[in-house]
């Protein structure tokens, strides 16, 4: 999705980490919610297979992965 002609909300993701060394004021652990996020949307969507949830834990490690599972609800988990 892009607002007003600007890059895709990929294309800012992918700015945002090609210039992390020059962003000192966003810590890691500023990182690691914002993967968390993505975790999450990732976790409610309709489609997963125990291969792709996998690949999505390894790809962002496990805690990351296991606290925003451990954050969803009954419902949602399902």
């Amino acid at each position: 999705m892009s607002f007003g002609g600007g890059p895709t909300g990929f294309d800012a993701i992918r700015a945002l980490v090609a210039a992390r060394d020059s962003l000192p004021a966003v810590a890691d652990k500023d990182w690691a919610a914002a993967s968390g996020l993505i975790v999450k949307k990732l976790l409610n969507a309709a489609g997963q297979t125990a291969e792709s949830l996998i690949s999505l834990r390894t790809a962002v490690g496990e805690e990351i992965f296991e606290s925003q599972l451990k954050s969803l609800s009954h419902h949602q988990a399902k």
